[in-house]
């Protein structure tokens, strides 16, 4: 769905077009409502962040996956 988002704003289907819009959108809308872009700093490419992240409770820790 983020991806499909970026699409539309972008209004191309040309790649180099979307990934440029990609990496200048702050907010993108998500399933579970506004997410933010963050994580290109630890992880090299921008990524949508939303709340609630999905969780797994493994022998009572909670991991996020």
């Amino acid at each position: 769905m983020i991806l499909a988002k970026v699409i539309q704003a972008a209004q191309s289907f040309d790649t180099t077009v979307v990934r440029e819009k990609w990496k200048k959108m702050d907010t993108v809308e998500t399933v579970y409502g506004p997410g933010h872009m963050s994580g290109e700093k630890i992880y090299g490419i921008r990524q949508a962040r939303s709340h609630p992240e999905p969780s797994i409770l493994n022998k009572g820790q909670v991991k996020f996956g």
